[in-house]
């Protein structure tokens, strides 16, 4: 059906899947955070190695230590010529606290597909990591931290900084 309201491109637009499901996934996860809280499981939003690249993490928190596995993209592109490219995965690692409560120290793996310029291959990294609760890594709160990236991204071995801000519920 032709129209202003369903041109071709209009009607392509409808039928490929955007960022709707990820954002209803996202409001549900943060409406059902507080409740986790209280059973020592915590939701995380934000970007850095925590989250896996722009994501989000669950975790089971213990004394002085944060579970984690993850869901995220390093990096997302859209454009006319290649449509929509993305490096979006999984990830697991484990911070303590033996600094202090607010203090984390610990490691991420992760494992991502990456679509950018037909590379069409998985790529794993390693990074170990600096978190900063805080509020305490127990406690909901914001944290900010730094991480060093091993490992391959856009088909080459690279070693790469990164920052992290985020919130726990």
């Amino acid at each position: 059906m032709a129209g202003p309201c369903f041109s071709p491109d209009t009607q392509d637009f409808l039928r490929k899947p955007r960022f709707t499901t990820p954002a209803v996934i996202l409001v549900c996860l943060l409406l059902s955070g507080a409740a986790l809280a209280k059973d020592g499981k915590t939701i995380g939003v934000g970007i850095g190695a925590l989250y896996n690249g722009l994501g989000l993490s669950y975790g089971l928190q213990g004394l002085g230590t944060l579970k984690y596995v993850s869901l995220g993209c390093l990096s997302l592109s859209t454009s006319r010529s290649r449509g929509t490219e993305s490096n979006c995965g999984l990830g697991a690692g484990f911070l303590r606290t033996d600094l202090g409560n607010r203090h984390g120290l610990g490691v991420h793996l992760g494992a991502t597909y990456n679509e950018h310029a037909n590379l069409n291959s998985i790529e794993m990294f390693v990074a170990p990591q600096y978190v900063y609760f805080f509020n305490g890594i127990d406690a909901p709160g914001f944290n900010l931290g730094a991480s060093l990236y091993f490992g391959q991204y856009d088909g080459d071995f690279k070693i790469r900084p990164g920052l992290q801000v985020g919130y726990q519920f």
